[in-house]
């Protein structure tokens, strides 16, 4: 019984039916589903899961926005868990007292990080640093392509496109032709530098990653260019493809280019993951970004967002939601119990 509950708070998790989501005769939240489930088995299993169970509900509380309920349940997560799960734990609370500003909290946790995992604790407080400066900071909008580099040749830099859901015929959808179309743009200032394309997921026999890679040659991208990952599922193995191709061509800059509403996950999760050697080893020396825009928005002159040239930043549950990502990308997946693992 226990493992058809996880299955089904599993199978919950990874729904994309948000918002009505069935549970015996009701429409729920999926998260709604996922918590029903962990309840459930939380009172079938052994202290080690019943560990993770509590660990997995905290993040489930941060994805609603609940950060007190969250912040509860890590502590009491503490009670029963082993060396491992105290160090996550340790991380989540490190990082949420951070952000949130309970300073003394995030110190005395940093602290008991330190005596036990130190390289751990100093790549989770670049992390935090990192994501202090992105949710603290606005973000100037430029016509550049991205910034002068003295020495340096713009072979050592790429864009990153990351991928979207194509049409059922399997052709772009309008969101990703407006990354690429902005990206057209910037690459007239740059014409040497290389394109990553990125995204695994099919429709029509065909993957995002070759959709855009056909796209831009029929712009007028040399193949040479473009570097394709095929493989990626989701946006946390697109920025750890994305990073790992960059590495493996000597890239030492990417420009992210992407809406405005994803410009702070996007680029938290990128330097987020940069950080966590535990997670990825990666030899790049900076992530750049440069501009972000929607297809309306496009004009010769600049990308930017309508008519603002700052993007403030974000607040309420988009906030939340960069702080998730930044955990996810440093190694902390938002659902584990046992075996059962989704980012």
């Amino acid at each position: 019984m226990e493992s058809l509950f996880l299955q089904q708070a599993r199978k919950a998790y990874n729904s994309n039916n948000r918002t009505h989501y069935p549970l015996y005769g009701q429409s729920v939240t999926n998260l709604d589903a996922v918590n029903f489930y962990l309840g459930q088995a939380c009172h079938l299993t052994s202290p080690t899961l019943r560990t993770d169970i509590l660990i997995t509900l905290a993040n489930m509380a941060t994805f609603q926005g609940n950060l007190p309920t969250a912040l509860g349940l890590y502590q009491q997560a503490l009670v029963h868990a082993n060396t491992q799960q105290q160090e996550d734990i340790l991380c989540y609370q490190t990082m949420w007292y951070a952000i949130t500003g309970l300073d003394k909290l995030a110190a005395e946790t940093q602290c008991s990080l330190q005596a036990r995992t130190p390289h751990r604790a100093q790549s989770l407080s670049n992390v935090i640093d990192t994501v202090n400066t992105l949710l603290t900071t606005p973000m100037a909008l430029s016509a550049k392509a991205l910034p002068a580099m003295p020495g340096e040749t713009m072979t050592l830099h790429a864009f990153v496109i990351l991928g979207h859901k194509l049409n059922p015929d399997g052709s772009l959808s309008d969101l990703l032709q407006a990354r690429l179309e902005a990206l057209l743009m910037l690459k007239q200032q740059t014409p040497t530098s290389r394109i990553i394309v990125t995204g695994g997921v099919q429709q029509a026999g065909m993957t995002e990653a070759e959709c855009m890679q056909q796209w831009l040659v029929k712009h007028g991208v040399d193949t040479r260019h473009i570097l394709m990952d095929t493989l990626a599922a989701n946006t946390l193995e697109n920025t750890s493809n994305s990073l790992a191709i960059a590495a493996s061509h000597g890239i030492t800059h990417l420009t992210l280019v992407t809406h405005a509403n994803h410009v702070h996950r996007a680029l938290t999760l990128f330097n987020s993951m940069q950080q966590s050697a535990a997670t990825i080893a990666i030899n790049a020396t900076s992530v750049e970004y440069i501009e972000k825009i929607k297809r309306a928005a496009c004009t010769k002159h600049a990308v930017t967002d309508g008519n603002t040239t700052t993007l403030p930043p974000p607040n309420g549950q988009q906030r939340i939601n960069c702080v998730i990502d930044a955990l996810r990308g440093f190694g902390l997946p938002a659902f584990r119990v046992g075996q059962y693992v989704e980012i």
